[in-house]
């Protein structure tokens, strides 16, 4: 006889060992008498089996455990919500399949979400694993700033705590000078290095319609 199965056994994994053709009775190392031993264990078996004429024969089968390859995952844990993110699996698999539908072992996903791979060793051995990617916490600055007057002038005023301000126009810093009322929009970047933007609507007041009144004087003659 000839035992056949995979030479190697998988981490948390089981394997079916049988012989190469049927016969009437089978009596295996670990005393099972089924024709196929199933097993989660590495080491050495041995079957005595016996064919319809009486007549006995053995083998044997040497089942080693596959080399253990770790799963690492170099990721962020926070990103911008706007921006892409790079994940890279560690090297040394056959195979990469991530839930985005990539197949290498560095991808780029489009900023925060949840991700999932699966991995396949040279020798066959599969491994799976997911990954959250969260958003960045981001808050468009405030920008004060009054009402404007008939032929006057107001100053908006971004809060303080942002880089880069750019203001609509193209203006920058975190104070804009207008004449105009409208709405304004200013992009900055915050502490973490994210993209944010606020709008601010400007009303026109009217000028005070003013009336002189009097009594009217009348001369003696």
């Amino acid at each position: 006889p000839l035992i056949i199965g995979p030479q190697v056994l998988c981490p948390n994994e089981t394997v079916e060992l049988a012989t190469d053709m049927p016969y009437a009775s089978y009596e295996w190392s670990d005393n099972e008498q089924d024709s196929i031993l199933i097993t989660d264990q590495v080491g050495s078996y041995s079957v005595l089996v016996t064919d319809e004429f009486g007549c006995t024969g053995t083998a044997e089968y040497e089942l080693n455990a596959a080399q253990q390859l770790d799963l690492i995952l170099d990721f962020p844990t926070l990103v911008c919500p706007e921006d892409n993110a790079d994940i890279e699996a560690s090297a040394g698999f056959m195979t990469y399949e991530w839930s985005t539908g990539d197949s290498t072992a560095m991808i780029t996903v489009p900023g925060p979400g949840d991700y999932e791979l699966t991995v396949t060793s040279p020798e066959g051995c599969v491994q799976s694993t997911n990954l959250t990617i969260a958003p960045q916490d981001v808050l468009a600055p405030a920008i004060t700033g009054d009402d404007l007057c008939p032929g006057g002038v107001v100053t908006l005023v971004a809060a303080a705590g942002y880089e880069d301000y750019t203001w609509g126009d193209g203006t920058t810093g975190s104070q804009l000078e207008i004449n105009v009322a409208g709405t304004y929009t200013l992009a900055a970047t915050d502490a973490n290095n994210c993209s944010v933007s606020a709008t601010y609507e400007v009303d026109a007041l009217t000028a005070p319609q003013v009336k002189i009144i009097g009594a009217a004087l009348k001369c003696k003659n």
